[in-house]
């Protein structure tokens, strides 16, 4: 997944202009600078300040004697629901936050699914999960071994035999014959064209939101990047994780663990009490991708029909300069490809709870 993250994050990159990141960069870079300075500043000068108290203070004590300590008021403390049932308890340390395709399907070293256009890519990506696929932890894994083939493929084989390729091509191709026209081919740029507009506005919202966060972050804040799939699902991924302590699963994993049954009997029984929970959780994560991908993968259809339609021209149109300029704008576009084609292994980025080990000693 990692070789996944580093194409990806590149695909990124090619979106926007070498110009504009040095800016940005050099931007928040100076902007960094500048924080680290006044909080250095800050410091020294609060440090001045108990200083100059301290003298002050034992000053005034030498002349008036010490003064009575004034009790501090503290802070009403108010009952939350974490304190009704802690997430330190048995059950509560079984949720795990941080999760991700390779903690469910062993990552595979070569692709395999025969991923070369973008019909392929639609062809071969996994449905969404059916019920069965999120009944249960075994039920999950198979699910997440077919998705893992494909993402690997997606990644590797699309980017290596199609893209790049592709692109390079273009780049070095000398075959255009310019007595060649193609009016079709020049309908098709000119509608893939519009569609690169309006995802390279969608691009630079993105890229200032996650300027804005970047800024935050060196505030000390913490603002999601609600463009990103990331910062979407950031909202429910914190939901989830603050319900499981106070759920009736979670409850009912704990009494099970103080039953004082047999060790193997207590994992079945909880097993099938978190295999209830995980499920209904999961259902929620992926409603909410297929809504992510509704609002920013509106156009992928569409692209890969056009690209069909330009491999459909005869052989002589595909000599064209209109032909060219068409397949450079659907190479254009495989950023917004990709990611869509990796919406599916954002499932497994959903909070987990694991299963108790059977072995005593935990």
């Amino acid at each position: 997944m990692k070789k996944l993250l580093i194409t990806l994050a590149a695909l990124v990159l090619v979106c926007t202009g070498a110009a504009a990141q040095g800016n940005l960069l050099k931007g928040l870079g100076q902007k960094a600078l500048n924080k680290v300075e006044n909080a250095a500043q800050k410091k020294v000068d609060k440090k001045v300040d108990q200083t100059v108290d301290k003298a002050v203070d034992k000053a005034m004590e030498s002349i008036f004697g010490k003064k009575p300590e004034t009790p501090q008021q503290q802070e009403p403390v108010t009952a939350t629901a974490y304190d009704e049932e802690p997430s330190y308890t048995f059950a509560g340390g079984l949720m795990y936050e941080d999760r991700d395709i390779d903690n469910f399907a062993e990552a595979k070293e070569e692709a395999t699914v025969p991923i070369y256009t973008y019909q392929d890519l639609v062809k071969y990506r996994p449905e969404w999960p059916k019920a069965a696929d999120l009944a249960n932890r075994a039920a999950f894994e198979k699910y997440a071994e077919k998705v893992q083939d494909y993402s690997l493929s997606a990644a590797a084989l699309l980017t290596a035999n199609m893209s790049m390729k592709a692109m390079m091509a273009l780049g070095q191709d000398n075959t255009v014959d310019k007595t060649v026209q193609s009016p079709k081919a020049q309908a098709i740029a000119d509608e893939l064209n519009k569609i690169m507009e309006e995802r390279n506005g969608k691009v630079q919202t993105q890229s200032r939101s996650m300027a804005d966060g970047l800024r935050a972050a060196l505030a000390g804040k913490s603002v999601p990047n609600a463009n990103s799939i990331s910062g979407a699902m950031q909202s429910l991924r914190d939901q989830i994780v603050a319900d499981w302590p106070k759920s009736a699963e979670c409850k009912k994993v704990n009494s099970i663990e103080e039953s004082g049954k047999a060790k193997a009997v207590r994992v079945k029984e909880e097993s099938a009490v978190i295999d209830t929970w995980n499920k209904a959780q999961l259902e929620k994560w992926v409603a909410a991708l297929q809504q992510w991908e509704k609002d920013n993968c509106a156009y992928v259809s569409r692209v890969v029909e056009l690209d069909a339609q330009l491999e459909a021209l005869p052989e002589k149109e595909k000599k064209s300069a209109e032909y060219k300029i068409a397949k450079n704008h659907a190479n254009g576009l495989q950023t917004m490809l990709i990611q869509w084609a990796m919406v599916p292994s954002e499932i497994f980025k959903c909070p987990y709870v694991e299963y108790p080990h059977l072995e005593e000693d935990y």
